[in-house]
C-alpha cells in the first residue's frame, strides 16, 4: 500500500483503528511544528501544540471513555440528532467570528436562528424559501430566543432528499480548483464510446471474477466479462474503425490490442489481490446517505472484525507517476492518486460513516494498469469531506436556480467553456456552441429546464418520503406507489445459483405489484424501517412463478455468507433515474447533430405546439 507521506501513514492508522479526533489534531500540530522549525519559528504553534498534548493526555486519564478505540474496539460516539428545517433567510452580521445569521423554521413553524461563519457564505444564493435544510451539530446559546451557533462539526445539507451520485460529484474537482458547474459537463461535451471505456468495463468484470476465484485463468475470465457487455464492446471496437464495418483489418487489430491491454491488467490484479486480506467482502454494494444527500456504488468493500470496513476502488485507466499538489486543502496536500479519485474515495467514506455507526476503516485506489505501485492509500481527510458536502450543496443551489429560471442552459455553457481546467474539453466543443443560433438556444434552454425540473421532482418524490419514514421510524403502512415493496421473503438455497448470484426467493403473500424485468433493491427485513443502514444490493427480477421469484443481482461476486446471516428479506422497486439520464443524452446528441437536423427538430416541435 503506497502513501504520499508519513502524515498520510498516521492518518491511515487513525482511520483504521478509529482513534480519537484529538489524536489526529495532535499529529497535525506536530507536523506543523516541524515545518515551522524548518522555516520560521512561531511561538503560537508551540502554544497550540501544548494545548493539544494536554487534551490528548486527558483521554488517558479517562480510559473508560477512550480505551475502546485504542484497543482496536469500536469507540463510543455521542448520539446526535439531525434537525430538519425550512430555509427562511440569511443576513450579513458582524458578531465575533460569525458573519451570517441563518433564519429557518422547525416543524412547528417556530423561528430558529443560527450564527454562521464564512464557511457557509454560499447559502446566501439559495433562491427558494421552501428549501429543506438538514442541520447537524449546532450549539444552543440562548434557549429563549432559539439562537444557536455553529461549531467546528456543524454540517448543513440542502435538500437531503435529492441524492447526488459520488461519481458525478467527483468530476467537479481538479488539482488546482473545484467548481460545482462541472457537474453539468457530462451534458455539454460530446459523449463517445471508445476503447478505454470498453477496457474499463472488461477489467471491472475480471476483477470481480478474481475476487471470487483468485486462480481463475485469463481466457475464462475474459469470456465471462465479454458476455456481460457484448454490445458496448462491439460499439467501442467499431468506433476505433470510424464506424466502418468493412474495415476488417482495423477491427481485428483493435480487438487484439484491447485484449492485450486487458490481459496486462489481469496480470497485475493477480499479483495484488492476495494481499488484500479479503475476509468477508461485498462486490459493488450500493449505499444511500439520507443525512448527506449522497449515493454511490463501491467496487469492493472488505469487512473485518471490530467494525472495520475498508474501501477498494478499481481504476483501469492512467495513473499519476508522481505526487500531485492540491492548492485548496491545507492538510496532507499531496496526493498519489488523481484528485477526482481521491474525492470519490472520501465520498464513499462519507457514505460508510453515515450508514454504519462507529465505522472505522481505510480506503484505497487500485490502479490495475500499474505493475509497480497499483494499490495506493487515500487519506480519510475531514477537510476534504466537508468540501465535498459544500460542493454538493452548491450543485443543489444551481439546480434550483435553473428550475426557477434564474439561470439557463446558455449561461451554464458559457461559464463552463470559460473554465481553464486541464480536463475541460476545448476546440471542437467551443465551435459547436458558437454555431448555435438564438432560436436553438431558446429550444435548448426550455428542454434543459424541463428535464432538470422533472429529475429534481422525481428524486424528491422518491426520497422525501423515505426521509420522513427514517425520522419517524415508520415504513410499512405507507402505501405510496414510490415504495412498492414485499417483505417476509426466504432464500431457497437449494435452487439459488450463488456462482452468478441468481437468488430464488420464496413468498407467501401476493406480489402482484412486481413484474419480470423490474429493477429492485434487496435488504434484510430487520432493516425495513431504515434500509439505508445496510448494504443495498441492486438487481432485477428474472422470473416470477406461483410461490417463488428469481432475482439477478447486479454484483456477481458477493460473499455467500452475507445471505446466511439473515432469515427474511425484502425487495423494493428501485426508482432509477436512468430515464432522465437518457433524456440528457438525447439533448447532447441534438447539440452535436448537423445543423440541418437540428432545424428539422425545432420546426417539428413548433408545428406540434401550434397544432395543440
Amino acid at each position: 500500500l503506497q502513501f504520499t507521506s508519513n502524515l498520510a501513514r498516521v492518518q491511515f492508522l487513525i482511520s483504521k483503528y478509529n482513534l480519537p479526533t484529538e489524536f489526529s489534531n495532535l499529529v497535525i500540530s506536530i507536523n506543523k511544528l516541524k515545518q515551522n522549525f524548518q522555516n520560521e519559528f512561531d511561538l503560537r504553534v508551540i502554544e497550540n501544540l501544548k494545548e493539544d498534548i494536554i487534551n490528548f493526555l486527558n483521554h488517558f486519564i479517562e480510559p473508560e471513555k477512550y480505551s475502546g478505540a485504542l484497543l482496536h474496539k469500536i469507540a463510543p460516539q455521542e448520539d446526535k440528532q439531525n434537525f430538519i428545517y425550512k430555509f427562511g433567510s440569511i443576513y450579513n452580521i458582524d458578531h465575533n467570528e460569525f458573519k451570517f445569521l441563518l433564519v429557518c423554521f422547525d416543524e412547528k413553524s417556530q423561528t430558529i436562528r443560527i450564527l454562521l461563519n464564512e464557511k457557509f457564505q454560499y447559502l446566501k444564493r439559495i433562491p427558494d424559501i421552501h428549501t429543506v435544510l438538514l442541520i447537524k451539530d449546532v450549539e444552543l446559546i440562548k434557549p429563549k430566543k432559539r439562537l444557536y451557533k455553529q461549531t467546528k462539526d456543524t454540517i448543513i445539507i440542502i435538500e437531503p432528499g435529492y441524492l447526488i451520485d459520488i461519481t458525478d460529484l467527483a468530476e467537479c474537482f481538479s488539482h488546482n480548483i473545484y467548481n460545482p458547474l462541472l457537474f453539468f459537463k457530462r451534458i455539454l461535451f460530446k459523449s463517445t464510446t471508445n476503447q478505454n471505456l470498453a477496457k474499463g468495463n472488461l477489467v471491472n468484470h475480471i476483477f470481480d471474477s478474481l475476487i471470487n476465484d483468485p486462480v481463475i485463468d485469463f481466457d475464462t475470465a475474459f469470456k465471462v466479462a465479454v458476455k456481460y457487455r457484448p454490445i458496448s464492446l462491439m460499439a467501442a471496437i467499431l468506433s476505433e474503425a470510424n464506424g466502418d464495418f468493412n474495415n476488417g483489418k482495423k477491427l481485428k487489430e483493435t480487438a487484439i490490442e484491447l485484449k492485450k491491454n486487458v490481459y496486462e491488467n489481469y496480470r497485475n490484479l493477480q499479483q495484488v489481490i492476495p494481499s488484500l486480506e479479503l475476509g468477508n467482502y461485498i462486490v459493488e454494494p450500493s449505499f444511500i446517505s439520507e443525512s448527506y444527500g449522497l449515493q454511490g456504488r463501491l467496487d469492493l468493500l472488505i469487512n473485518k472484525d471490530f467494525g472495520e470496513k475498508n474501501v477498494i476502488e478499481l481504476k483501469a485507466g492512467k495513473f499519476p507517476n508522481g505526487n500531485i499538489k492540491i492548492n485548496y486543502i491545507n492538510s496532507d496536500s499531496y496526493l498519489n492518486v488523481w484528485v477526482n479519485h481521491h474525492v470519490q474515495a472520501n465520498g464513499y467514506n462519507l457514505l460508510l460513516d453515515d450508514v454504519f455507526e462507529n465505522r472505522r476503516g481505510t480506503s484505497a485506489i487500485l490502479y490495475s494498469s500499474d505493475s509497480e505501485k497499483p494499490l495506493r492509500n487515500v487519506s480519510n481527510v475531514k477537510n476534504f469531506k466537508e468540501l465535498i458536502l459544500q460542493v454538493r450543496n452548491q450543485i443543489i443551489i444551481l439546480l434550483k436556480q435553473i428550475i426557477l429560471n434564474h439561470i439557463d442552459f446558455e449561461w451554464i455553457v458559457q461559464k463552463v467553456l470559460n473554465l481553464s481546467y486541464r480536463f475541460v474539453q476545448k476546440g471542437d466543443d467551443n465551435e459547436v456552441f458558437d454555431n448555435i443560433e438564438i432560436g436553438e438556444w431558446h429550444y435548448l434552454n426550455e428542454c434543459f429546464r424541463f428535464i432538470i425540473t422533472e429529475e429534481y421532482l422525481h428524486k424528491l418524490r422518491n426520497n422525501i418520503i423515505r426521509i420522513d419514514m427514517v425520522q419517524n421510524d415508520y415504513r410499512l403502512s405507507n402505501q405510496s406507489d414510490s415504495y412498492l415493496l414485499s417483505n417476509n421473503l426466504e432464500i431457497d438455497y437449494d435452487k439459488s445459483d450463488f456462482n452468478v448470484n441468481h437468488l430464488v426467493l420464496k413468498f407467501e403473500d401476493n406480489i402482484n405489484n412486481f413484474r419480470e424485468g423490474d429493477q429492485i433493491m434487496l435488504y434484510p427485513d430487520e432493516f425495513i424501517e431504515k434500509p439505508s443502514k445496510f448494504y443495498i444490493l441492486k438487481g432485477a427480477i428474472r422470473e416470477i412463478s406461483t410461490n417463488t421469484l428469481t432475482i439477478s443481482l447486479l454484483s456477481k461476486s458477493t460473499d455467500k455468507s452475507l445471505f446466511s446471516q439473515f432469515n427474511k428479506w425484502t425487495i423494493e422497486i428501485e426508482n432509477s433515474d436512468d430515464l432522465v439520464r437518457k433524456q440528457l443524452q438525447v439533448l447532447n446528441k441534438f447539440i452535436y447533430s448537423p445543423k440541418y437536423n437540428r432545424k428539422k427538430v425545432i420546426e417539428g416541435s413548433q408545428q406540434h405546439f401550434e397544432h395543440n
